[in-house]
């Protein structure tokens, strides 16, 4: 991803990040989040000399929508900052509550945020079935049933086993080395997952415009 932004831009969204990420200066930077600010100047904003990350400054929420009047780029910006809020693997309310700021000052509201407010209170759950009820919603044909939602994915299991479909997943392992089908085969086999149709195997739905 190459987001257009100035040197200025740039420069501000990166110090927003690094503020995310040190919770307002209260923890020092991890490993990963000098790696992942040193990843986003230079593969994101096409940054080409070294970048200083001790001295980024520390943007805040009303700095950042001063420099950003492209909403489009302000959404890029808080997706960023909410990379930062997780990067070290770790859920730190503090830096959610940061990340929720600086969206409330760049007007942007979107459903990974409501998520991401909720995982910094330990809705751990609730934010599991959310991502599978996002993830359900944007692919074509899947429908939301919040009482069997392993079964909108697992739709093959017990008695719901598609042998026909199954056989013509199978059949792509007969075509010679090199075409598409004959890779897309192979995948499954290699990393031992079931085909569409067999028991265990994912919507074909979701599974085969995924992989």
């Amino acid at each position: 991803m190459i987001v257009h932004a100035t040197p200025d831009q740039a420069r501000t969204i990166l110090g927003a990040m690094r503020w995310v990420a040190s919770a307002a200066g209260a923890t020092p930077l991890g490993p990963a989040d000098r790696a992942t600010l040193g990843a986003a100047y230079r593969y994101v904003f096409k940054g080409r000399d070294a970048l200083d990350v001790d001295g980024l400054p520390p943007t805040t929420p009303a700095e950042l929508a001063g420099v950003l009047s492209d909403q489009a780029l302000a959404e890029h910006a808080v997706r960023f900052l909410a990379v930062m809020a997780l990067v070290d693997g770790r859920l730190d309310e503090r830096k959610i509550v940061l990340v929720l700021r600086y969206a409330t000052a760049l007007r942007v509201h979107e459903d990974y945020l409501r998520q991401l407010a909720e995982a910094g209170l330990g809705h751990l759950q609730w934010v599991a079935m959310d991502m599978m009820r996002q993830n359900i919603r944007s692919i074509a044909g899947l429908v939301w049933n919040p009482d069997n939602v392993i079964g909108t994915f697992l739709p093959y299991s017990g008695t719901g086993s598609d042998v026909d479909l199954a056989r013509r997943y199978q059949a792509l392992g007969e075509l010679p080395r090199g075409t598409f089908g004959r890779g897309f085969w192979a995948h499954y086999r290699r990393n031992g997952y079931a085909f569409p149709g067999e028991k265990n195997g994912l919507s074909e739905k979701f599974a085969t415009p995924h992989d």
